[in-house]
């Protein structure tokens, strides 16, 4: 046999294994992580009784901003959490508050805290018909945090105990 017909044979059969093996499948390609920091997006949230939409950015893990757009009674009302303070600010109005006086309950907590803690939840993920599923446990509950498998594009957040349902859109990473 001519050994141009081997080295053809040879790197066909490798090509071949290679597709059929699950490290090389393009199909078993390791989901990206959920991107729970250095991102901005909008955000329609079910609170309660309430939707709630707006703007939110994420620049570090342990700070967010939140700014609001619905209810029109809300609108232009922003609160910013920075690790040490949150800052609610209303058109030309600005007061810091202790995150300590906070209810646990509070939206922009039960938002922070959620994606905190799904940081390196690895354990915690399964692939599910809306995207990859994060799922664990914060001070308001258990939670579950649905992003997009390819890009780690955040899609949606549940929080059972605090009535919290929220979909993310327009996502850029950066």
């Amino acid at each position: 046999m001519p050994r141009r017909t081997v080295c053809a044979i040879l790197f066909t059969a490798l090509f071949l294994l290679c597709l059929l093996a699950p490290s090389c499948s393009p199909a078993q390609k390791e989901p990206e992580e959920p991107v729970t920091a250095g991102f901005e997006c909008d955000l329609d949230v079910q609170y309660r009784d309430m939707e709630v939409k707006g703007h939110l950015t994420r620049r570090t893990a342990g700070s967010l901003l939140l700014e609001l757009t619905e209810p029109s009674t809300l609108n232009g009302l922003s609160m910013e959490w920075d690790g040490e303070k949150v800052v609610l600010k209303l058109h030309e109005l600005s007061f810091d508050v202790d995150p300590a006086v906070l209810p646990e309950s509070a939206l922009g907590q039960g938002l922070l805290s959620a994606l905190d803690a799904a940081v390196g939840q690895r354990e915690d993920r399964t692939r599910t018909g809306e995207g990859l599923a994060t799922s664990g446990s914060i001070t308001q509950g258990e939670f579950t945090l649905v992003s997009d498998p390819d890009t780690g594009a955040l899609l949606s957040l549940q929080i059972p105990a605090m009535e919290l349902s929220a979909q993310f859109s327009n996502f850029t990473a950066g």
